[in-house]
C-alpha cells in the first residue's frame, strides 16, 4: 500500500511519497502471503521542463508495464513541449496511456489474466448459491440447479449491464473482447462449468458478464495524482485520477480536480491510505466519528423511542395503542431531528475549529515548509504502523518534491538505487550541458 499527500497553496505544490509496496504471492490456495519492499518509486516529473508533478498509488503496474516505465515513456514522447493549461497535461497523458503501442503487448497478456480471473470469481458465486440451494432442499432437482444458476447468471449480468452503461466501453467493446479471447473463454468455461446444466444462453450471459468485469471491475487498480503548473496559470491545480483497465484505445477513468484560487487558497489531500491525515486536519479519526454518529442516531432514534414507548405502555393504561403509536411517531421524528443538529454541530465546529484554521495557515506556508509539513503526515501515516499491530504497509524513505512557476519541480528528498558520486555519467547523460530540456 501507499501513503501521498499533495498540498497546495499559492506559492506552488509540495508532494511526499512513501516507498513501501506489499508483493502478495500465491501459493496453492492461500492468498495470503505477502512482501513489503521499502524501495518503490511513487514520485515523478512528468517532465523534464514543465512544472509537473505525478504520483502513483495501488497496483505499480499499467498491466505488466511498471507506471515508473509509462511515466518515463510519457516524459520522452513530450520532448520538452508544454501547454498553456495544466488540464492538457492531464489529457495528453489520458490519450497516452489508452492509445500508446508501446503497451499493445502488456494489454493483452493483463487482458488474458483478467478474463481468466473474472470468470473464474463467477464460478465462486454460483457455487455459493448452490451451495444454499443444496443446504434447503435435499434431494435436490436439475430443474431447481438451472434455475439458480440461471437466476445468478442474470443478477450478475443485470450488475454488469449497469457497470457497462456508465462507462467509456460499448456493446461493441465486448463483443470485440469475447471474439478475441474466444479460446481462453471456452476452456475457462469447459474447465469450471462442464459438469452443469446451462443453457446456451445463461453460457452466453455468464461469458458476457465475465468480459464487462475484466474490463469494468468496480475497484481502481491505480490510483494517478497530477500537480502543477500550465503556462498561462499562476495558481497550481491537482488532479486524481482512477484507472481501470485499458483495451482498444480505451480506458475508464474517474477523474476528480482541485484548483487553487483566491477563494480556496489551500489544499492538503492524501491519496491511498490517510486515516492519520484524516484525524490530522478533522482533530478526530473517521473510524470513531462514524461510531459516535452511529451510536447517537441507534440510541435517539430508535432505543430512546421504544423505551419511551414500553414504558408508556406499563404505566399509563388509559392510552390507546393508537395514541401510543402516535406518540412513538413523534419522539422518533423528535430523535430524527435532534441527530440531525447534532451531525451539524459537530461537523460544522470541526470545519470552523480545525479545518478552516490549518487550512487558513496552510494558504500562507512558503514552499519548504510546505514539503516539511507533507514529508510530516506521511510520516505519521508509517508510524502508526509501527506503533500498532498493522502490517507496516506505509514505510521506508519519503521521496519529497515541491513544485512552483518559476523553478519547476525541485527535489527536496529523493532517493537513489546507486550512490550519486559514483555515478556522474547518469546525471550527464541526464541532464546534458546545453540542453533545452
Amino acid at each position: 500500500m501507499t501513503s501521498e499527500v499533495a498540498i497546495l497553496n499559492r506559492h506552488g505544490v509540495a508532494l511526499a511519497a512513501d516507498s513501501a509496496v506489499t508483493v502478495q504471492i500465491v501459493k496453492g490456495n492461500n492468498d495470503n502471503n505477502q512482501k513489503i519492499y521499502n524501495s518503490a518509486n511513487k514520485l515523478f516529473a512528468l517532465s523534464k521542463k514543465a512544472p509537473i508533478g505525478i504520483m502513483i498509488s495501488n497496483q505499480a503496474d499499467f498491466g505488466y508495464v511498471p507506471w515508473e516505465t509509462v511515466i518515463k515513456e510519457f516524459r520522452e514522447s513530450l520532448a520538452g513541449k508544454t501547454y498553456d493549461f495544466f488540464n492538457s497535461y492531464v489529457s495528453s497523458f489520458k490519450k497516452f496511456i489508452a492509445t500508446s503501442a508501446l503497451f499493445d503487448a502488456s494489454e493483452d497478456h493483463d487482458m488474458d489474466s483478467l478474463v481468466s480471473m473474472t470468470i473464474s470469481r463467477i464460478f465462486g458465486k454460483i457455487s455459493e448459491k448452490e451451495k444454499e440451494l443444496f443446504s434447503i432442499h435435499n434431494p435436490v432437482t436439475e430443474t431447481q440447479i438451472r434455475a439458480c444458476i440461471r437466476n445468478c447468471a442474470n443478477s450478475l449480468k443485470s450488475v454488469a449491464i449497469q457497470r457497462l452503461s456508465s462507462s467509456v466501453f460499448s456493446k461493441s467493446d465486448i463483443s470485440k473482447l469475447r471474439k478475441g479471447k474466444s479460446k481462453l473463454l471456452n476452456e475457462r468455461y469447459i474447465t469450471l462449468f462442464q459438469k452443469r446444466p446451462i443453457s446456451k444462453a445463461v453460457k452466453d450471459s455468464i461469458l458476457d458478464s465475465a468480459c464487462v468485469f475484466a474490463l469494468l471491475p468496480g475497484q481502481p487498480r491505480t490510483t494517478i495524482a497530477l500537480a502543477g503548473f500550465g503556462d498561462k496559470e499562476v495558481f497550481p491545480s491537482v488532479v486524481e485520477l482512477q484507472t481501470t483497465t485499458r483495451f482498444n484505445g480505451k480506458m475508464d477513468l474517474v477523474e476528480t480536480a482541485n484548483v487553487i484560487t483566491p477563494s480556496a487558497p489551500a489544499l492538503v489531500k492524501a491519496f491511498a491510505q490517510n486515516a492519520e491525515v484524516a484525524a490530522f486536519l478533522n482533530g478526530i479519526s473517521n473510524p470513531l466519528r462514524n461510531l459516535i454518529y452511529e451510536t447517537i442516531d441507534k440510541t435517539i432514534t430508535n432505543e430512546l423511542p421504544e423505551r419511551i414507548k414500553q414504558n408508556i405502555s406499563k404505566k399509563f393504561k388509559k392510552f390507546s395503542e393508537k395514541e401510543i403509536k402516535k406518540l412513538d411517531s413523534i419522539y422518533k421524528n423528535f430523535g430524527k431531528n435532534a441527530y440531525t443538529e447534532f451531525v451539524s454541530l459537530i461537523n460544522t465546529h470541526i470545519q470552523n475549529e480545525n479545518v478552516t484554521n490549518i487550512m487558513n495557515t496552510v494558504s500562507s506556508l512558503p514552499l519548504n515548509q510546505m514539503a516539511e509539513m507533507a514529508e510530516a503526515l506521511v510520516n505519521l501515516e508509517s508510524f502508526k504502523k509501527q506503533v500498532s499491530f498493522q502490517a507496516e504497509t506505509v514505510g521506508g524513505p519519503v521521496d519529497v518534491a515541491v513544485i512552483s512557476k518559476g523553478d519547476g519541480l525541485v527535489w527536496v528528498k529523493r532517493k537513489h538505487y546507486f550512490q550519486p558520486n559514483l555515478n556522474y555519467q547518469y546525471f550527464a547523460n541526464k541532464y546534458p550541458v546545453g540542453s533545452n530540456l
